[in-house]
């Protein structure tokens, strides 16, 4: 995932995106992608216990985690 736009258009999907600077200690947030904040150019993830933003501009790279269907 390359563009800032790429975000909404897989939205609800898991992700896992590392960070240049660290959010809450942590430099690799995995999570599902609930959409974007154009204002302020931000993705908001949503992980097991709270929803991140993370500024596009400290996103160092991205990309989608396989899923394994559940019965």
């Amino acid at each position: 995932m390359k563009k800032f736009e790429d975000f909404n258009r897989f939205k609800d999907r898991l992700v896992k995106i590392k960070l240049h600077i660290p959010i809450d200690k942590q430099k690799v947030i995995k999570g599902y992608i609930k959409g974007t904040e154009e204002i302020n150019r931000q993705i908001i993830i949503k992980d097991k216990t709270q929803e991140i933003y993370i500024p596009y501009n400290n996103v160092a790279g991205a990309h989608l985690e396989f899923e394994f269907p559940t019965k």
